[in-house]
């Protein structure tokens, strides 16, 4: 006799349903990174113990299909095909063509602008973040995923998630979208990471093809972090990120080294 579906909890709307398979990484992303001309066309997935060409991707059964939609519609759909894809960025283009800020040549107003969806951009990358502290994702072998603590903005970020609340108060997500020539240094993606700044609040950093989102908690946000928010304010950042990725994937490697284990993971366009 088949097996029916059992009915468990959504882990986002707590609804009992069938669960169906979730990405952590959303799964056009990963089509993104793929090379399909390369010797190795699947992502250069760098780890504590080893570098390989993987067509791995984190999943499991986690969300209901009410919830995987809402994922979809309201940041995934609309924002992946923004991002940097076979030499070509449309959300880059896009953004350059609003008008800058004065003072702040590198800071763009996308307030007004038909092509630029500030409220999808930021819902999207919220829903990964989310997702990194809500629960562990089988990785590589079967490891588990190192879980974000985003204490008790998780449940806030939950219901902004869910349409049931605005995007918590004391909280601040900006974007910043690689202006380097060599489009091939932001070709990668990398899993959340992050937790206490010196300074008091929390700061956590997702890396993605040709972008870096980053999402600050908590009351001591200085005035000019807040001023960049992507959702409140409309802002984009426009700079270079190569040097930064290089600089990361240097000093986490470094770690790995020593301490034996990698929190923070790249997946990269393989040669």
């Amino acid at each position: 006799m088949r097996k029916l579906p059992v009915e468990l909890k959504c882990g986002l709307c707590g609804c009992g349903a069938i669960l169906v398979k979730s990405h952590f990484i959303p799964k056009g992303i990963y089509r993104l990174i793929r090379n399909p001309n390369g010797v190795c066309p699947d992502p250069a997935h760098v780890s504590a113990r080893k570098i390989l060409s993987t067509s791995f991707q984190y999943q499991k059964s986690y969300l209901c299909q009410e919830c995987e939609r809402r994922f979809s519609n309201f940041g995934e759909k609309w924002t992946i095909p923004q991002l940097l894809h076979n030499h070509k960025f449309l959300l880059r283009q896009n953004v350059k063509s609003c008008p800058s800020i004065p003072a702040f040549e590198h800071f763009f107003d996308c307030s007004a602008s038909k092509d630029v969806d500030c409220n999808k951009l930021g819902y999207f990358a919220t829903s990964i973040f989310w997702r990194a502290a809500a629960t562990t994702w089988p990785g590589i072998g079967g490891e588990p995923t190192t879980r974000i603590a985003l204490g008790s903005y998780e449940e806030d970020l939950r219901a902004y998630l869910l349409g049931q609340a605005e995007y918590p108060r004391n909280s601040a997500i900006t974007l910043i979208i690689g202006n380097d020539d060599d489009l091939e240094c932001l070709q990668c993606a990398a899993l959340p990471s992050g937790g206490r700044h010196r300074d008091g609040f929390f700061k956590y950093k997702l890396q993605l093809p040709g972008v870096l989102f980053v999402l600050y908690l908590g009351k001591k946000i200085p005035k000019d972090i807040r001023s960049q928010c992507l959702l409140r304010e409309n802002r984009i950042v426009i700079a270079e990120l190569g040097t930064y990725n290089t600089e990361v994937l240097r000093v986490s490697t470094r770690n790995a080294q020593l301490s034996g284990k990698l929190k923070w993971e790249l997946l990269g366009m393989s040669a």
